[in-house]
């Protein structure tokens, strides 16, 4: 199936999303021939990938995703994330050779 045809236009110029439907990709997919193929197809076409993985201490194909990225932002909640989960989110992906490029803290009241 050709991945050019999902890729669509966002309201903000030169921006495009892929998105992933009711797709779940698991570690396998993770580490097989067509994601790794995918992923050049795409690093080909655009400058940044962005990929919008779900919580790493709670779905181990986010850790699957940080083992095959450039880098990995990790993503808080304010006051609501706990200092103790970041450690072990921070553990994860580097145990697996990730590379963090930053934390974003996210929901932060006025």
């Amino acid at each position: 199936e050709n991945i050019n045809k999902k890729i669509k236009q966002s309201p903000i110029s030169n921006i495009y999303v892929l998105p992933c439907g009711d797709v779940h990709i698991d570690e396998e997919m993770l580490i097989s021939e067509k994601i790794s193929k995918i992923i050049e197809l795409l690093k080909n076409q655009f400058d940044i990938i962005i990929i919008d993985g779900e919580p790493i201490l709670k779905q181990i194909s986010s850790v699957g995703w940080a083992s095959i990225v450039d880098a990995v932002v990790i993503v808080a909640e304010y006051s609501k994330t706990k200092a103790e989960d970041l450690i072990k989110a921070k553990t994860t992906i580097e145990n697996i050779d990730g590379k963090i490029s930053g934390v974003v803290i996210n929901k932060v009241e006025d």
